[in-house]
């Protein structure tokens, strides 16, 4: 049985190609009548239901004019925890900005950018290190807020390859390429990675292929935005 609760992206990514993009759909958690889950508060469960249900229902929409079909794989992730899509969109669920006055902490669009790399940072290295999968196209992300009642930008949906304008007072929208991406991933991240990977039985490439894709990816911790305390 698959674990609708897993939060490892790696795990993740390479369970959707060895099992297939529906047996990793977690709409069902949070289908009726579901009103939370255990591993996470009321209001994070609504709000992801929220997304969930939004997007389920574009897809149900649009689906004949409409190049791609959003499946819900995760809603909570990490890198690594201790037929595969080409694009892959992210939303980020953001609180309401706090009164710290530290601009940094309520920065949602360095937060959501950084994601953005992260995660194609991810797919580039799985995809050139350990042969997974196709090469991955694009990830878009955005975010919601309380104040936009958890709704997405419907202008985020589209499978379009290139860019795209958000609505007028929508949050911002990312679109990252293998291209435009920042490398954020750390060394001990690669090295997770690594591990599960190894443990899944996956193919890893050359040792100068592998080397390569690395340092591609690779970055820092003074690349992460600056979340800290005022």
């Amino acid at each position: 049985m698959m674990n609708k609760s897993e939060t490892s992206a790696t795990r993740r990514l390479l369970q959707c190609t060895g099992f297939g993009l529906y047996m990793n759909d977690i709409s069902s958690k949070f289908a009726p009548p579901a009103t939370r889950a255990p591993d996470l508060p009321p209001d994070a469960f609504a709000a992801r239901r929220t997304v969930v249900d939004q997007v389920a229902h574009w897809c149900e929409t649009n689906k004949s004019d409409s190049s791609v079909e959003w499946v819900p794989i995760m809603y909570l992730y990490e890198l690594v925890k201790g037929s595969a899509k080409r694009a892959f969109l992210i939303v980020m669920i953001m609180p309401e900005p706090c009164d710290c006055g530290n601009y940094s902490h309520h920065d949602y669009d360095a937060m959501t950018k950084y994601q953005a790399d992260r995660m194609m940072s991810l797919l580039t290295y799985l995809h050139e290190a350990w042969d997974w999968g196709n090469k991955p196209n694009w990830v878009r992300a955005t975010y919601t807020t309380p104040n936009r009642s958890f709704k997405i930008d419907p202008a985020v949906l589209p499978g379009v390859n290139k860019s795209v304008t958000p609505s007028k007072g929508a949050p911002p929208i990312f679109h990252v390429t293998q291209e435009s991406f920042s490398p954020t991933l750390l060394e001990g991240e690669i090295e997770k990675i690594d591990n599960v990977c190894t443990q899944g039985q996956e193919t890893r490439a050359g040792p100068a292929v592998v080397e390569a894709a690395r340092k591609r990816v690779l970055g820092s911790k003074e690349d992460r935005p600056d979340v800290g305390d005022a």
